[in-house]
């Protein structure tokens, strides 16, 4: 009855079956085999508009292929969902009914059901297609719901409303003359990675990205194996991207490889292939010396403090040195970058010699280092700078600061020996001037003494 109807559309018989009911969807990838004796070969898909569910199917010839069930091309269904696309061919005798996959001889004309089910009511689905077939081989499609009769040759897409969880069905046939099987695809695919870890990367999980061409099969016909430092190759899978997370990763060299396979069985014979280096080590990172640690006196003048030390990585080498100067009283927040040519540093910032006149244990200036490495990896350290209470509490200052004990230079410049100096007489005049108090004092009491 269906092909009556379809005659009286077209005059014309037809190859493909595509039933559409609506409760499942296609939740497994659709894995094809190696189609090493195809003649011609269409990819069916249907996909309900504004959802991410889709279902597929493989139908064509083969000179190895009969009408019946063969290990070597009909891949078993795994339904499930709410879009669900299948062949049903109970008569094979298998423990399912279902398939993905169905490949006959190359006798014509040929007949086909496919089966999609669909709860999504009230919703449009668009059933695309790629055909590979020779050239005076002829596919049409018919809606059994509607009657249209759809050319696979001339278009690509059909697209229907779905109003209602009834099966709806399709009718495609195959007419026409292959005439004798076509070339055979002897050439391989090609890979590519498209997204990778490169370079040098401190991480430990690495995802990639590949996809491949294939002027035959077509790249969405196309299946993926990939091997991780030399080991062995994953088995064969239509995924175009994966995570790696091994346990045992060390720092050093590693390589990634994977090769695409086409519907003929052809491997890529030139894996594409991504190597990054991984390095787990922070950098090493001394500062050797602060000069000077101390600023006296406090006279609220700048002065230059020099920071010098060494920062290398042997892996990945040396990315960046920079610095941040805080203080206790929160009034300083200088940042700045550290040129560190040949593994060594030297670097002036300029400290105030000023403390609060409250503060018993003086000012303290902390200077924080952070190198990164070119992997990632950081490294800090720090030193102190101290503006003391007073000449006499510099040690007793240091160690309420948790800082070691130094010896104080002796040397000092030209304008700390005058400030020195200077304060060496003002505390002089003050200590007369007191003692002069005292003596007037003692003579005024005395005075008013005998004059009682």
């Amino acid at each position: 009855m269906i092909m009556n109807a379809i005659l009286g559309k077209l005059k014309r018989p037809f190859t493909l079956c595509l039933t559409v009911a609506a409760s499942f969807m296609l939740v497994c990838v659709l894995s094809l085999p190696a189609y090493s004796a195809m003649v011609w070969k269409a990819k069916i898909n249907v996909e309900a508009v504004g959802m991410s569910d889709t279902g597929a199917a493989i139908l064509g010839a083969a000179t190895d292929a009969t009408d019946g069930f063969e290990n070597a091309y009909e891949a078993r269904a795994l339904l499930s969902g709410y879009l669900m696309a299948y062949f049903r061919h109970p008569e094979w005798g298998q423990e399912t009914q279902f398939f993905w996959t169905d490949i006959r001889d190359t006798t014509l004309p040929k007949e086909w059901s496919w089966i999609v089910q669909s709860r999504y009511r009230n919703r449009d689905h668009i059933v695309s297609w790629e055909i590979d077939v020779p050239e005076n081989l002829e596919l049409y499609m018919m809606d059994t719901v509607t009657g249209d009769v759809i050319d696979m040759r001339a278009a690509s897409t059909y697209t229907y409303r779905n109003t209602s969880m009834a099966a709806r069905e399709f009718v495609i046939e195959a007419t026409g003359e292959i005439g004798g099987q076509m070339p055979q695809d002897t050439t391989p695919p090609e890979t590519t990675i498209t997204s990778a870890s490169e370079g040098y990367t401190g991480a430990t999980s690495f995802t990639f990205v590949y996809s491949g061409s294939d002027d035959v099969s077509g790249a969405s016909s196309l299946e993926y194996s990939y091997s991780f430092d030399g080991g062995t190759w994953s088995p064969f899978d239509m995924d175009t991207t994966v995570t790696l997370s091994p346990s045992s990763i060390g720092s050093g060299e590693h390589i990634f490889r994977v090769k695409a396979k086409d519907l003929a069985g052809n491997e890529d014979p030139t894996p594409a292939e991504r190597t990054f280096t991984v390095d787990l080590t922070p950098p090493v990172l001394l500062l050797s010396s602060v000069s000077p640690e101390q600023l006296w006196p406090p006279n609220r003048r700048m002065k230059n403090v020099t920071f010098t030390g060494t920062i290398t990585d042997a892996l990945s080498g040396v990315s960046s040195l920079t610095y941040a100067v805080v203080d206790e009283y929160g009034e300083i927040g200088t940042t700045g970058a550290v040129s560190t040519a040949g593994g060594s540093f030297t670097f002036v910032v300029e400290l105030m010699a000023m403390r609060h006149g409250r503060d018993r244990d003086g000012r303290l200036y902390t200077i924080s280092l952070t190198g990164l490495d070119n992997a990632g990896n950081s490294v800090t350290t720090s030193g102190d700078v101290l503006v003391p209470r007073d000449r006499r509490g510099i040690k007793k200052d240091k160690k309420k600061h948790d800082k070691k004990d130094a010896k104080k230079d002796k040397e000092k410049d030209d304008d700390e020996d005058d400030d020195e100096d200077d304060d060496d007489k003002e505390d002089k005049v003050d200590e007369k001037d007191k003692e002069d108090k005292k003596s007037d004092k003692r003579h005024r009491d005395r005075n008013r003494y005998r004059g009682r």
